[in-house]
Protein backbone atom coordinates (compact mmCIF):
# COMPACT_ATOMS: atom_id res chain seq x y z
CA UNK A 1 0.00 0.00 0.00
CA UNK A 2 1.21 3.45 -0.69
CA UNK A 3 0.00 6.20 1.32
CA UNK A 4 0.13 9.69 -0.79
CA UNK A 5 1.80 12.48 0.72
CA UNK A 6 -0.11 15.61 -0.69
CA UNK A 7 -0.68 19.52 0.04
CA UNK A 8 -4.57 19.99 0.08
CA UNK A 9 -5.33 22.34 -2.79
CA UNK A 10 -2.07 21.25 -4.71
CA UNK A 11 -2.65 19.75 -8.23
CA UNK A 12 -1.58 16.32 -7.12
CA UNK A 13 -2.03 14.68 -10.36
CA UNK A 14 1.93 13.67 -10.77
CA UNK A 15 1.36 12.37 -7.44
CA UNK A 16 -1.07 10.48 -7.29
CA UNK A 17 -0.05 8.78 -11.16
CA UNK A 18 3.44 8.37 -9.51
CA UNK A 19 1.81 6.23 -6.73
CA UNK A 20 -0.21 4.04 -9.06
CA UNK A 21 2.41 3.33 -11.64
CA UNK A 22 4.70 2.20 -8.25
CA UNK A 23 1.88 -0.27 -7.27
CA UNK A 24 1.12 -1.85 -10.83
CA UNK A 25 5.06 -1.90 -11.43
CA UNK A 26 5.44 -3.73 -7.82
CA UNK A 27 2.70 -6.36 -8.73
CA UNK A 28 -0.37 -4.34 -7.50
CA UNK A 29 -1.36 -2.63 -4.47
CA UNK A 30 -3.51 -0.09 -2.96
CA UNK A 31 -2.99 4.40 -3.10
CA UNK A 32 -4.39 5.98 -0.21
CA UNK A 33 -5.41 9.41 -0.82
CA UNK A 34 -5.76 11.56 2.29
CA UNK A 35 -8.79 13.77 3.69
CA UNK A 36 -8.36 16.59 1.53
CA UNK A 37 -9.12 18.68 -2.01
CA UNK A 38 -6.67 17.98 -4.58
CA UNK A 39 -6.69 19.74 -7.89
CA UNK A 40 -6.71 16.43 -10.59
CA UNK A 41 -6.27 16.28 -14.45
CA UNK A 42 -6.68 12.62 -15.88
CA UNK A 43 -6.00 9.79 -13.93
CA UNK A 44 -4.93 6.40 -15.47
CA UNK A 45 -5.59 3.26 -12.89
CA UNK A 46 -3.89 -0.01 -13.44
CA UNK A 47 -4.22 -3.43 -13.07
CA UNK A 48 -4.30 -4.84 -9.67
CA UNK A 49 -4.80 -1.72 -8.17
CA UNK A 50 -6.79 0.46 -5.95
CA UNK A 51 -7.24 4.11 -5.78
CA UNK A 52 -8.81 4.60 -2.12
CA UNK A 53 -10.40 7.82 -1.06
CA UNK A 54 -10.02 8.12 2.58
CA UNK A 55 -12.98 9.37 4.50
CA UNK A 56 -13.31 13.66 2.96
CA UNK A 57 -10.86 13.18 0.34
CA UNK A 58 -11.88 15.37 -3.12
CA UNK A 59 -10.37 14.96 -6.11
CA UNK A 60 -11.13 17.93 -8.02
CA UNK A 61 -11.31 18.20 -11.46
CA UNK A 62 -9.21 20.84 -13.79
CA UNK A 63 -11.57 23.15 -15.60
CA UNK A 64 -9.49 23.24 -18.17
CA UNK A 65 -10.87 20.41 -21.18
CA UNK A 66 -7.40 19.95 -22.94
CA UNK A 67 -6.34 19.01 -19.53
CA UNK A 68 -7.31 15.83 -20.65
CA UNK A 69 -5.29 14.56 -23.32
CA UNK A 70 -6.62 10.72 -23.66
CA UNK A 71 -4.66 8.28 -23.46
CA UNK A 72 -1.16 8.33 -24.70
CA UNK A 73 0.18 5.90 -27.74
CA UNK A 74 3.46 5.21 -25.88
CA UNK A 75 2.98 4.65 -22.79
CA UNK A 76 6.40 4.32 -20.80
CA UNK A 77 4.91 2.07 -17.97
CA UNK A 78 2.45 -0.19 -19.70
CA UNK A 79 4.58 -0.24 -23.52
CA UNK A 80 1.69 -1.84 -25.39
CA UNK A 81 -0.45 -1.42 -28.16
CA UNK A 82 -4.06 0.35 -27.29
CA UNK A 83 -5.50 -0.94 -30.36
CA UNK A 84 -6.96 -4.53 -31.22
CA UNK A 85 -7.82 -5.82 -34.49
CA UNK A 86 -9.27 -3.54 -36.78
CA UNK A 87 -8.33 -0.75 -34.93
CA UNK A 88 -10.93 -1.58 -32.11
CA UNK A 89 -9.88 0.53 -29.44
CA UNK A 90 -8.78 3.70 -31.06
CA UNK A 91 -11.98 5.29 -30.30
CA UNK A 92 -11.75 4.64 -27.03
CA UNK A 93 -8.17 5.68 -26.70
CA UNK A 94 -7.70 8.68 -28.47
CA UNK A 95 -11.37 10.12 -28.88
CA UNK A 96 -12.60 13.53 -26.96
CA UNK A 97 -15.65 11.71 -25.76
CA UNK A 98 -14.04 9.36 -23.96
CA UNK A 99 -11.59 12.04 -21.73
CA UNK A 100 -11.92 11.59 -18.01
CA UNK A 101 -11.16 12.44 -14.83
CA UNK A 102 -10.44 8.84 -14.18
CA UNK A 103 -9.53 6.20 -16.90
CA UNK A 104 -9.19 2.41 -16.37
CA UNK A 105 -8.37 1.42 -19.98
CA UNK A 106 -7.57 -2.62 -20.97
CA UNK A 107 -7.07 -3.39 -16.67
CA UNK A 108 -8.04 -5.94 -14.77
CA UNK A 109 -9.03 -6.47 -11.02
CA UNK A 110 -9.01 -2.68 -10.27
CA UNK A 111 -10.97 -0.72 -7.77
CA UNK A 112 -11.98 2.85 -6.64
CA UNK A 113 -13.09 2.84 -3.44
CA UNK A 114 -14.12 5.70 -1.05
CA UNK A 115 -14.83 6.17 2.53
CA UNK A 116 -17.45 8.62 3.66
CA UNK A 117 -17.36 12.17 2.26
CA UNK A 118 -15.06 11.01 -0.46
CA UNK A 119 -15.86 12.53 -3.56
CA UNK A 120 -14.78 13.29 -7.29
CA UNK A 121 -15.44 16.68 -8.73
CA UNK A 122 -15.91 17.07 -12.51
CA UNK A 123 -16.75 20.98 -11.83
CA UNK A 124 -18.77 20.48 -14.97
CA UNK A 125 -16.01 21.05 -17.32
CA UNK A 126 -17.50 23.08 -20.21
CA UNK A 127 -16.15 21.86 -23.61
CA UNK A 128 -16.63 23.90 -26.64
CA UNK A 129 -15.62 20.84 -28.89
CA UNK A 130 -17.20 18.42 -26.74
CA UNK A 131 -20.61 16.54 -27.70
CA UNK A 132 -23.43 18.94 -28.18
CA UNK A 133 -20.64 21.66 -28.08
CA UNK A 134 -20.66 21.94 -24.14
CA UNK A 135 -19.93 18.46 -23.21
CA UNK A 136 -16.34 17.75 -20.84
CA UNK A 137 -14.69 15.00 -19.55
CA UNK A 138 -16.15 11.74 -17.78
CA UNK A 139 -15.68 11.76 -14.06
CA UNK A 140 -14.84 8.03 -14.26
CA UNK A 141 -14.36 5.81 -18.11
CA UNK A 142 -13.86 2.42 -18.43
CA UNK A 143 -12.61 0.54 -21.33
CA UNK A 144 -11.79 -2.89 -22.42
CA UNK A 145 -11.36 -4.03 -18.47
CA UNK A 146 -12.49 -6.66 -16.76
CA UNK A 147 -13.24 -7.37 -12.95
CA UNK A 148 -13.60 -3.51 -11.70
CA UNK A 149 -15.07 -2.55 -8.28
CA UNK A 150 -16.34 1.10 -8.27
CA UNK A 151 -17.98 1.52 -4.23
CA UNK A 152 -18.37 4.50 -1.77
CA UNK A 153 -17.79 7.55 -3.01
CA UNK A 154 -19.70 10.16 -4.40
CA UNK A 155 -19.41 12.16 -8.07
CA UNK A 156 -20.16 15.59 -7.99
CA UNK A 157 -20.95 17.86 -11.41
CA UNK A 158 -18.75 15.55 -14.04
CA UNK A 159 -19.10 17.12 -17.42
CA UNK A 160 -20.26 14.32 -18.66
CA UNK A 161 -21.50 11.07 -18.05
CA UNK A 162 -20.57 10.42 -14.18
CA UNK A 163 -19.18 6.53 -14.87
CA UNK A 164 -18.72 5.50 -19.09
CA UNK A 165 -18.15 1.77 -18.74
CA UNK A 166 -17.77 0.32 -22.38
CA UNK A 167 -17.09 -2.97 -23.34
CA UNK A 168 -15.39 -4.37 -20.10
CA UNK A 169 -16.87 -7.77 -18.02
CA UNK A 170 -17.78 -7.78 -14.19
CA UNK A 171 -17.99 -4.73 -12.82
CA UNK A 172 -19.72 -3.52 -9.84
CA UNK A 173 -21.07 -0.47 -8.28
CA UNK A 174 -22.12 -0.40 -5.06
CA UNK A 175 -23.06 2.41 -2.61
CA UNK A 176 -21.92 5.31 -5.38
CA UNK A 177 -23.53 8.73 -5.05
CA UNK A 178 -23.67 10.74 -8.44
CA UNK A 179 -24.95 14.61 -7.60
CA UNK A 180 -25.62 16.56 -10.85
CA UNK A 181 -23.76 16.41 -13.86
CA UNK A 182 -25.12 14.43 -16.64
CA UNK A 183 -25.94 10.62 -16.82
CA UNK A 184 -24.59 8.38 -13.64
CA UNK A 185 -23.93 4.84 -15.08
CA UNK A 186 -23.95 4.14 -18.67
CA UNK A 187 -22.75 0.75 -19.73
CA UNK A 188 -22.07 -0.20 -23.27
CA UNK A 189 -21.31 -2.65 -25.93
Amino acid sequence: AVRVDLASGADATSTIQSAIDRCFLAGGGTVHVPTGRYGVKTLRLRSNVTLHLERDAKLVASRQPDDYAGLIRRDRVEPKSFFGSRGVGVKESTNRWCRAVVRVFKAHDVAIVGEEGSEIDGRNCFDADGEEKYRGPHAICVNFSTNVSLSGYAVRDAGNYAHYISRSRNVVVRGVTIRGGHDGIDFFH
